[in-house]
């Protein structure tokens, strides 16, 4: 049944959230399972007791919400990533969005990267998705407070991935 795979795809994305994202776990867990925990620090889990490592990732989140305010608001998670990477595609160039200020300003970063920036965005809800079929990226009033400087992100500190490693050696000439 297309609508109960739908429902447990949600599931099965909401469980890796748990895991990887720089939330309150007794919140997540809740709304797991329909409930709503109001306040931001349980003080009770390891993110909220601080006994994970975080990292600010405020820099890259401006990046991507730039991205996704000078694109109106009017495009999903791929064509915001491919902007901040400076992809040059077809549909980039058609919408003139590689004119933008934020165009390749990610390149620096991989993919997967821009990928869990926005993730975090998304569980930490500085960011939502619009629509059911084609899901559009708007910020919300929290996420427009990142944006502006007023408020810091941060996020689960990551092992940082080859691709990075390798160019960043390639960088400093081969070391």
């Amino acid at each position: 049944d297309e609508a109960e795979r739908s429902i447990s795809l949600q599931k099965l994305n909401q469980t890796v959230r748990f895991a990887s994202h720089n939330v309150c776990r007794r919140k997540q867990l809740l709304a797991f399972f329909g409930e709503v925990y109001s306040a931001d620090n349980c003080g009770a889990c390891d993110i909220c007791t601080g006994e994970v490592k975080r990292t600010d990732v405020t820099i890259d989140a401006q990046i991507l919400m730039s991205a996704m305010a000078r694109t109106n608001e009017r495009f999903g998670i791929n064509h915001v990533i491919d902007v901040v990477m400076g992809a040059d595609t077809k549909r980039v160039r058609e919408l003139g969005h590689h004119a933008i200020k934020t165009f390749g300003a990610g390149r620096h970063k991989d993919k997967s990267h821009w990928r869990f920036i926005i993730d975090e965005l998304l569980a930490q809800e500085l960011v939502r998705q619009d629509g059911d079929r084609y899901p559009v990226l708007k910020l919300t009033p929290r996420g427009s407070g990142v944006l502006t400087g007023k408020e810091q992100v941060f996020g689960l500190k990551r092992a940082e991935s080859k691709t990075i490693e390798r160019r960043r050696k390639t960088a400093e000439g081969g070391r």
